[in-house]
C-alpha cells in the first residue's frame, strides 16, 4: 500500500506533522495505477487494456485478503468485481495453457 502525496508538493515539504501524514488515504498500488490509467483513457479498447494490464499483475498478488479488497476497489473504479475477477482468471488460464504447451 501507498500514499500519495498531491501533485507539486514533494514529501519533505508537504508532510510536516504526522496528522498531516495520517490524512492520507492509504491505497493498494494496484488501485491508484487502475486510477491513472482509466483517467487517461478515452475509449472502450484503451479501458480493455486497462483492465488487462492491472489484470496481469493482479494475478500475481496471493495474499486472498488483499485480493478480494483489490477486485472490491478495482469494481468501484471501473466495471463490477465480476468483470475484474473474470479477467484475472482469464489471464491465469491463458498463463497456465503457455505454460505446458510451451
Amino acid at each position: 500500500a501507498n500514499r500519495e502525496v498531491l501533485v507539486k508538493n514533494d514529501a519533505d515539504s508537504y508532510i510536516q506533522s504526522m496528522d498531516i501524514y495520517l490524512s492520507l488515504k492509504e491505497k493498494y498500488f494496484l488501485v491508484w495505477m487502475a486510477e491513472k490509467l482509466f483517467a487517461q483513457t478515452s475509449d472502450l479498447a484503451e479501458e480493455g487494456q486497462c483492465v488487462s494490464r492491472i489484470a496481469e499483475l493482479l494475478r500475481y498478488v496471493k495474499d486472498q485478503m488483499v485480493y478480494d479488497q483489490c477486485i472490491g476497489q478495482l469494481g468501484k473504479i471501473y466495471g463490477k468485481t465480476r468483470l475484474w475477477r473474470n479477467a484475472v482468471e482469464q489471464i491465469r488460464n491463458n498463463a497456465k495453457k503457455t505454460r505446458t504447451t510451451g
